[in-house]
């Protein structure tokens, strides 16, 4: 760049100011740096500003190549230090400042030197916004080719599995409640495709495009997620495609939860102030609420409940173990403390719940 040139030219005859100011620079970088940073130690971080300085204000020539090589270096280590090249520099203006002032310089130079720091810091922006992207198509390569490892195991299962004609359960969350169909394989395309054949399944989610469903095999020890690409309810069978690996949180769940079928008014109650909700989804062991404010709620806060189910009042205690933030309100989710009497009355809701959801899904 040909106005770097210029830029540095216009200042070389100010080197004997560059030349005295490293050593502060070095040791404000450094310093600045540690704050930051835990990853390196002092002295390799007075390594990294003795050369910084070197480069850019020795002004024997055009340090802007050399610059971006250099930080792209200093990314790789994975260490941010954009913040403390801003302030080093800012550091580095304001004492230039001061010395143009006592000399009473030409002002013009302080623009000189603000119009060459603001280059090297496009320079650095663009080397680090330049590791990020190559970092992000590397973990990408890295993703599709786990992703096809894991699709050639999932294929060779199921080519084991068609040929031995063994039984498959397939899984839908409906309403927060698991429902299984069992099916065999009729056919598989071109490691894409699984045709499966149900045996009886009489559930709507099952044959609905577009529709994720879950397979669970017992030699692994993640489900297995597909998408329905085309059902036949007359003949009970599906196209499953998309095959990959997910964690289900239904499974770690210690009870099972439901949705209702009307909103349920609840009130929480925390030092005498009353914040109103809807419940969202419940289970013996504790509620998922909505709520518009959570007025200062945390996490691991202590609160009282109040809130009906079929005609039942109910009112407990419990701990707020997460707070999620979602589109125009929160949800919250609240472990209840133990009560034999209001456990007795969740569960009976909780499997009639269950029977109802199952109905609401049968063909």
């Amino acid at each position: 760049m040909e106005k770097v040139e210029t830029l540095i030219s216009a200042l070389r005859k100010d080197k004997d100011f560059f030349d005295s100011f490293k050593e502060r620079f070095v040791e404000f970088f450094a310093n600045s740096a540690k704050e930051s940073t835990k990853l390196l130690d002092i002295s390799s971080l007075r390594s990294i500003a003795d050369r910084l300085y070197l480069l850019l204000f020795s002004f024997n020539k055009n340090p802007v190549d050399d610059l971006k090589n250099f930080i792209l270096t200093v990314a790789k280590s994975e260490v941010d230090l954009k913040p403390v090249f801003s302030s080093a520099f800012l550091y580095l203006l304001k004492n230039y400042i001061d010395y143009i002032i006592e000399k009473n310089a030409d002002f013009e130079r302080i623009k000189t030197l603000v119009e060459l720091l603001d280059i090297y810091l496009f320079v650095v922006d663009s080397a680090y916004l330049e590791y990020t992207k190559n970092l992000e198509k590397e973990l990408e390569k890295i993703k599709k080719e786990k992703s096809l490892e894991e699709t050639e195991t999932i294929f060779k299962v199921f080519e084991s599995y068609f040929a031995e004609n063994k039984e498959i359960n397939i899984i839908d969350f409906y309403q927060e409640v698991p429902v299984i169909c069992k099916a065999k394989i009729k056919d598989i395309i071109d490691k894409k495709y699984v045709i499966f054949e149900y045996s009886g399944c009489k559930y709507k989610n099952f044959y609905i495009e577009g529709n994720d469903v879950y397979i669970k095999l017992g030699i692994f020890p993640k489900a297995i997620k597909a998408k329905i690409k085309e059902s036949d309810i007359l003949t009970g069978t599906v196209r499953l495609k998309g095959f990959e690996f997910v964690s289900l949180p239904q499974e770690r769940r210690k009870y099972i939860r439901v949705k209702p079928k009307e909103p349920i008014p609840i009130e929480i109650i925390k030092n005498g102030e009353i914040l109103k909700g809807v419940i969202a989804d419940i289970s013996i062991g504790g509620v998922g609420v909505y709520l518009k404010d959570i007025d200062g709620l945390k996490k691991d806060d202590r609160i009282k409940l109040k809130f009906e189910l079929r005609d039942a009042g109910i009112e407990n205690t419990g701990t707020i173990r997460y707070i999620e933030e979602r589109e125009n309100l929160y949800k919250i989710g609240v472990e209840f403390d133990y009560n034999d009497k209001i456990e007795e009355i969740i569960s009976e809701y909780v499997v009639r719940r269950q029977f109802e959801i199952i109905k609401e899904l049968r063909i």
